[in-house]
């Protein structure tokens, strides 16, 4: 049957048409199946279309006929299909309403939490480093001249007292290996005493513990230069020791505090350089003194130095009150203390007696323990002498670990080349000292550039590269010979001095950067406790692997004395003894990059 419709109901139904294809595209563009470009209705819209559509199906109805049932069942049908279709809107809106509310509320979790991460490092700011107003840098040239004295003064008296060894046996009428505990007393102090002393500097402040340390090194001194026995001297060694042990200890947590952060690593690179002058400069006035006055006034000389000094230290060094109620850890200072002098005495008789000697095990062995004991401690105890969350910090425990590495083969190149240099090479006792002077006169050089460098760009790089430069240096020290000649043993070694010099000041700088503020003083006194302690190692160890290897090349030859063992065998164990030093740069190389890894992926990902 055919029904006949008006031109004006036509129209109607076309525009009921056109709102249902309307509607249908609303409802696939919130099914995602249309994109942003296609035509779409809102809620509010699609409520006005849906008035719209029922005043228009009430027209279709009046104006068609009753009997016109296909017209009518087209109307009602889509009048349905719009009203599913709101229904369906509205509950999708309803969904999108709930998710909206979830998403706000997750924003204003991850807004608080990122307010608290902000306090937090807001926080770790401030303990990290003075505040402005607390720190006038106009006086940090003033500071540095104060803390570079006390490092010139210690440095140049652990040097000038090796080359009076022998005139203090003939003087005080003893044996070499008696003498001997004038140096080894004095390193081992320093050595057991750093860690305890940065600790008191954090807890009553570190400007008194420094001045006080430069009294107690001046009286040392003067009291040495008294001395009527070895035995004397030995005893006022100790006392000397304490307090060169109070300024070395203090004297980089005092430089992080006086200069600005922009500025921390220029300042480490100004201080590796004092450290190189005092090197140079202690043989060669040890030399000049004996040859124009007594040995006493090896001591006599430090009395000036010390009282200007102590001046320097008084008027111009930061005076920071560190908060109260801190406790000294004794039993862990104690330990420790214990602990790396059992060690380094065992390392020293190994070197002496052998490293097969019943008494080394016993000395290495107790030391071991009480290192473990004093680990234990420190985890138990409210206020640790070492907290060990500090090794949780990755810049931390990475750079002091291949700081004391690094020293340990700069302790085993001391100890060999004046050996080779001598008994090899046959070469002055005046061509050795300058020669011997290359390592830390390069180590002055490159220092204060790559400290100012790392002002710049990432310390972590710039230890790589020092890193690397000192491995070419122990590789290429690994080929020396006999017919080496000094331009060639030059272009060899410098590279080591190099080397040093590039990685030391980053490095340090890393290190006192990664101190918190109240923490300073500690950080600064383990920092210059793993290079006396590496360096102590490196004598030991690498000293005994030269004269291992070179008893093995020798064969049954001089089996007492690896330095009688003839030249190709000391050639050859001292090779061998280089490779090991370069193994070890390598090993060091390779922990800092790890490092560079963690820290670049981690970067990257926030």
């Amino acid at each position: 049957m055919v029904y006949l419709i008006s031109s004006e109901q036509r129209a109607i139904l076309d525009d009921l048409i056109a709102a249902l294809q309307l509607a249908n595209a609303a409802k696939q563009f919130r099914q995602g199946k249309m994109d942003a470009r296609s035509d779409y209705v809102s809620k509010n819209e699609f409520g006005t279309l849906t008035t719209a559509f029922n005043l228009m199906a009430e027209t279709v109805q009046t104006q068609l006929h009753i009997s016109d049932q296909a017209a009518r069942m087209s109307g009602i049908l889509a009048f349905r299909q719009i009203q599913n279709l709101t229904a369906q809107l509205e509950q999708q809106n309803s969904e999108l309403e709930i998710q909206r509310q979830k998403i706000a509320t997750q924003a204003n979790d991850l807004s608080h939490q990122n307010s608290e991460l902000e306090m937090q490092k807001q926080q770790m700011k401030t303990e990290s480093s003075p505040q402005s107003s607390d720190v006038d840098y106009s006086r940090k040239w003033h500071t540095m001249a104060a803390v570079g004295t006390g490092v010139f003064l210690a440095t140049v008296d652990g040097s000038i007292i090796n080359v009076s060894l022998p005139t203090l046996v003939r003087s005080l009428n003893t044996e070499f290996a008696v003498v001997q505990w004038v140096v080894l007393s004095y390193l081992l102090t320093i050595t057991c005493t750093m860690a305890g002393i940065g600790r008191l500097g954090d807890m009553v402040g570190k400007k008194s513990i420094y001045v006080l340390g430069f009294v107690v090194f001046t009286l040392g001194s003067v009291l040495c230069g008294l001395s009527p026995t070895v035995n004397w001297l030995v005893t006022f060694r100790i006392l000397q020791a304490i307090g060169a042990a109070m300024t070395m200890a203090l004297g980089a947590a005092i430089i992080t505090e006086a200069f600005p952060l922009a500025e921390r690593g220029k300042a480490m690179g100004i201080i590796g350089t004092i450290v190189s002058a005092g090197i140079v400069t202690g043989p060669a006035l040890g030399g000049l003194i004996l040859g124009v006055l007594s040995w006493r006034w090896i001591f006599f000389i430090n009395l000036p130095i010390g009282i200007l000094g102590t001046i320097l230290a008084l008027r111009f060094l930061p005076d920071f009150k560190p908060k109260g109620g801190q406790q000294f850890d004794i039993q862990g200072a104690f330990t420790l203390c214990s602990s790396l002098l059992s060690l380094l005495l065992g390392l020293t008789f190994g070197q002496q007696q052998g490293f097969s000697h019943p008494l080394v095990y016993v000395l290495t062995s107790f030391g071991i323990m009480l290192l473990a004991v004093f680990v234990f401690i420190e985890h138990k105890v409210k206020q640790p002498m070492i907290d060990p969350q500090l090794f949780t910090n990755r810049i931390f425990s990475v750079n002091l670990t291949t700081g004391i590495i690094s020293f340990i083969a700069l302790g085993g190149t001391v100890i060999l080349l004046p050996f080779y240099l001598e008994n090899i090479l046959e070469f002055s006792p005046m061509k050795v000292g300058l020669l011997m002077g290359i390592i830390p006169l390069m180590l002055g050089i490159t220092s204060p550039f790559s400290g100012t460098l790392s002002d710049l760009i990432s310390s972590r790089k710039i230890t790589m590269v020092g890193l690397v430069v000192m491995l070419i240096g122990y590789l290429s020290a690994s080929t020396l010979s006999q017919e080496t000649t000094a331009l060639s043993y030059g272009i060899r070694i410098f590279a080591i001095g190099a080397g040093i010099g590039i990685f030391m000041s980053p490095n340090n700088s890393a290190i006192m950067g990664a101190a918190p503020r109240h923490q300073l003083g500690i950080v600064s006194g383990m920092m210059a406790q793993s290079r006396t302690l590496g360096q102590t190692i490196g004598v030991a160890v690498i000293g005994a692997i030269w004269a291992g290897r070179t008893l093995l090349y020798a064969g049954e030859i001089d089996r007492e004395s690896a330095t009688l063992a003839p030249v190709q065998a000391q050639i050859s164990g001292m090779q061998d003894a280089f490779f090991t030093a370069a193994a070890l740069v390598a090993l060091a190389l390779l922990l800092n990059f790890r490092a560079y890894l963690q820290e670049t992926s981690e970067s990257s990902d926030i």
